[in-house]
């Protein structure tokens, strides 16, 4: 059994919700959710460039740790807030396929996500865990 770790820094951003304009008679989409965009590209990125990326074929099981920067004025010990989990891990699960970690986020048959404050210990980022329990056949 393979295991691929690693963490990536930066602000976690959700991927989901749609925005939609009319632009000379048509309909455009984009993405709500500010920030997204760059890190999608800093996760496909950061992936791409490790030198220990597994591509992963098949089945996969995912661990995504999100932690989050809190707010000096948050007295609360858990990250409740926006954003989503499913949609930090949508934005994560595609970068994983952008960058051939993963053949496919449909690949994916089990998904533990959690999300907690940052704190001297851990700065913001997420830790991506992949590994399968036995070849696709």
């Amino acid at each position: 059994m393979t295991h691929f770790v690693s963490y990536i820094p930066g602000k976690a951003a959700p991927q989901g919700s749609k925005k939609a304009f009319v632009i000379s008679g048509r309909a455009v989409l984009v993405d709500a959710s500010e920030g997204n965009k760059a890190w999608r590209k800093l996760v496909t990125t950061k992936l791409a460039q490790d030198p220990k990326l597994i591509r992963y074929k098949g089945a996969v099981n995912v661990s995504l740790c999100f932690f989050m920067e809190k707010a000096k004025s948050n007295k609360t010990n858990l990250m409740t807030q926006k954003p989503d989990i499913d949609k930090l891990a949508r934005s994560v699960l595609d970068a994983m396929t952008d960058s051939f970690l993963i053949e496919d986020d449909s690949r994916v048959v089990y998904l533990n996500i959690t999300k907690r404050w940052a704190d001297e210990n851990s700065l913001p980022g997420v830790i991506i865990h992949v590994w399968q329990d036995e070849p696709d056949a």
